[in-house]
This record gives C-alpha cells, structure tokens and sequence, in this order.
C-alpha cells in the first residue's frame, strides 16, 4: 500500500546551511540508527554509526549486500585510528604519513568491540582518512569513524551526485548530505597492512607503484 511507504528523505545543502545546524542534524540522525548519504573524496558514501549493529543491518539490506562481505570506515583524524583498530604496524604508518588525507584505505587488525558485521568473513577493518571536508566535519563532530561503503545496490554504478542517490536510494534513507558532485573517477586503493609484506587487495585512485615507493619494497 502506497501510504506505508517510507518517506524521502530530508536533504541538506551544505554550502547554503549554517556549517553548526547541518552537524548537529546529521549527528542526531546517526545517534538515532539513522541511515545518511554524504560526499566523499570519491563518490557518494552510506554512513551509520560504525557501533551501531541495528543501523549496519539497514546498510546491508538497502544495498542487497552480501553479509560476508565488510565495510570499510572514515576517520576524521588519526586519533579516531585506535577507536578500531588493534596495532598500526610500520608499514601502515609509511602510508598515512605518504597518503592520507586521500584516497588510500588500509586493512588493519580490527578491534573486537567493533560489530562483526563490520568485518565480512575476516578479522581486519578498513580505514580511511578522507580529503573531504564534509565527512571530516562530520566525525569530527560525533567524535566516532563513520560508515563509507559506496552509495548503491551491489553490482550498480556508484552515485557522484545526491540526484543520483536520490534516484537510487532515496526512499530508504533518513538524511542525504548534498555537497555537490562528488569527483568519481576510480574507487580508492586498498591495500591490506595487517600482513607483511602489505598486500594489495584492489587497484584504484592511488597507483601501486607509489606506494610500493613509499614503502621501498614490493607489495604481496
């Protein structure tokens, strides 16, 4: 029945909204198991609160994701790092110091208060310390990490504009951040710190050659 449908969601624009008002939204949203979607450094994200085991599930059912697989996290500074991870090895702290902020997530060692439905199959978390203003401002405000798994259905395009998430998943979401057309372009880089040597796991906006570079040693 049409009048049991969800409503669409609330929509921000973030450059004609006072930067203090759109924060304590968007936070309230998230500390209420609210589902957002937000402008990253690539494409649009979907953030909950990553403790929030209620809230993962919404993500998992909005994006018909498989439950093995894990969902990576931002930070919006590198103290948030020990929120969720259990050790930062050397190789892990080249990489930060040589990428971050950007398009660079590393697997760490995850902690075990994090929901298991974070990590897939696995034992490790994904991290990012994104070149955005608008997800930093944000976790900077809630003081956690936040959700960034790519805004769409498994399998369909990533969405670089909140019309294009609002066609595509507007009516399961509580909030979407409208911060203009995120840059697109190839997802980030992924590269798996918990093992050594570090190990590629996808290609993306940062080149395997840099940061074998910066590492001075080969990836696995």
């Amino acid at each position: 029945m049409r009048g049991l449908e969800k409503p669409m969601p609330k929509i921000i624009q973030i450059n004609k909204f006072e930067s203090g008002n759109w924060l304590k939204t968007t936070a309230n949203v998230l500390d209420s198991s609210g589902v957002i979607g937000f402008p990253t450094d690539t494409f649009y994200g979907l953030g909950v609160n990553p403790f929030d085991a209620a809230a993962i599930d919404k993500i998992f059912e909005i994006k018909s994701r498989e439950k093995n697989k894990p969902i990576l996290l931002l930070i919006g500074e590198i103290g948030q790092l020990s929120l969720v991870v259990k050790k930062v090895s050397r190789e892990a702290e080249i990489l930060m110091n040589a990428f971050w902020p950007g398009p660079l997530t590393l697997l760490f060692e995850a902690k075990s208060s994090l929901p298991n439905k974070l990590l897939g199959s696995g034992n490790t978390i994904g991290v990012r310390l994104p070149n955005s203003l608008v997800a930093t401002q944000l976790m900077l405000k809630t003081g956690n990490p936040i959700t960034a798994t790519s805004a769409n259905l498994s399998g369909n395009m990533e969405c670089r504009s909140s019309d294009e998430l609002l066609n595509a998943l507007g009516d399961q979401l509580d909030l979407i951040l409208d911060g203009g057309n995120a840059p697109g372009g190839k997802a980030s880089t992924i590269v798996d710190t918990s093992c050594f040597p570090p190990k590629l796991i996808r290609d993306g906006k940062v080149e395997r050659e840099k940061i074998e570079a910066a590492l001075n040693t080969p990836l696995d």
